[in-house]
């Protein structure tokens, strides 16, 4: 993989967001990840950038809005 040198393999440790970065693959790896992370308790907030994917695709914010 010419990237690999991009990826970091350090132990997870609890953080104040989970960053997703850029647009997802469709079977949407990226977010399901952050969503496990995030459902675990690693950090309160999930931060996304890029466009979404899918267009019946919801957003919610951490207060419920």
């Amino acid at each position: 993989m010419a990237g690999s040198f991009w990826i970091v393999q350090d132990p997870l440790a609890p953080a104040d967001a989970i960053i997703v970065l850029s647009d997802d693959n469709v079977a949407g790896d990226r977010a399901n990840r952050a969503a496990e992370l995030y459902k675990a308790r690693w950090a309160p907030v999930i931060v996304a950038s890029g466009r979404m994917l899918r267009s019946y695709a919801s957003v919610e914010r951490a207060d419920g809005s």
